[in-house]
């Protein structure tokens, strides 16, 4: 995305691109997307599009921005938060106990296996060390670039310096800077605390400056962006994220290639194609070792809402 001349410095993922843009194009165009066995997503996402005077041709085109955020932020997310919770046995016994109470177990008619069904929406309530431990990861290693463009001069301060920010042009706000800012964070800033985003009674501190620390915290944090162009997709990245790593978590052991703990690979910065940053090439191949926890072996795993 950022290389000059991408169709002959990079023509293979250049063409890559064309070639499944080309795809999606038909796709589209042949009305595929209305079939009944097609993934409600899909079928709301082009309705929307198509209600705003899209054509099919560019409802192809847009789509691949749908699979290049899943790949690029969304999988990596993952990785980081479930490399960091099972990093420590601790944790993720922690986790596994908050897990229970969000996971409804029954079983199922003639048959041996049980079914774990997960409600989503009870993430945030019941699952207090799961969100904490998926947002401080998302603060590691995410280092995504807001852009906004100056509606009208307007002048900031740091309490030390001023600045002017001309109408017209465009402010740029690299989430890493803040994220791993010690004057946010504390001298810690660098390491991976799965309470740090615990509402600070919640850590049993009680007093104002606790309390303005975290409002501080809040603000330093935007993985998704802010403002009116909030990312939309946050809550379904959460939902996703989580929803994965809670079957994980709860119905696997999972070792490192020697027996042990995972270890976290080092987490590096992202490049401005990208918002979060994907493991190095030793990172990259890191190796575990997947097991059903006993008890665990035989089950249906099933998601739902409150609203469902």
């Amino acid at each position: 995305m950022l290389m000059p001349f991408a169709s002959t410095l990079a023509s293979k993922p250049y063409n890559g691109r064309a070639a499944v843009q080309s795809a999606l194009m038909k796709y589209y165009s042949a009305k595929h997307d209305l079939e009944p066995d097609v993934a409600r997503l899909t079928k709301v996402r082009a309705g929307v599009c198509r209600d705003y005077g899209f054509t099919d041709q560019e409802i192809g085109q847009m789509e691949l921005a749908l699979l290049q955020v899943a790949t690029s932020n969304a999988i990596p997310t993952a990785f980081w938060t479930l490399t960091s919770i099972l990093s420590s046995a601790t944790l993720t016994a922690s986790i596994r106990e908050e897990l229970k109470s969000v996971a409804k177990i029954s079983s199922l008619p003639d048959s041996a296996k049980r079914e774990i069904s997960i409600n989503i929406s009870q993430f945030a309530a019941h699952c207090p060390l799961l969100v904490s431990s998926y947002h401080e990861a998302t603060r590691l290693a995410n280092s995504q670039v807001v852009t906004r463009r100056v509606m009208a001069d307007t002048t900031i301060s740091d309490g030390k310096s001023t600045y002017l920010l001309r109408k017209g042009a465009d402010v740029q706000m690299p989430a890493g800077v803040n994220h791993l800012s010690s004057a946010n964070w504390g001298t810690n800033a660098s390491d991976f605390d799965a309470r740090r985003f615990l509402q600070p009674e919640a850590k049993g501190l009680m007093n104002e400056k606790a309390k303005e620390e975290f409002k501080t915290q809040k603000r330093a944090f935007y993985p998704f962006g802010g403002g009116k162009h909030l990312c939309p997709g946050r809550n379904f990245a959460f939902a996703e994220n989580l929803g994965t790593i809670a079957i994980l978590v709860l119905g696997f052991d999972i070792l490192g290639s020697d027996g042990g703990l995972l270890k976290v690979p080092k987490i590096g910065r992202a490049n401005l194609a990208e918002a979060v940053v994907k493991p190095d090439a030793d990172g990259s191949k890191i190796g575990a070792k997947f097991t059903r926890r006993k008890g665990w072996e035989e089950v249906v795993w099933k998601f739902h809402t409150d609203h469902e």
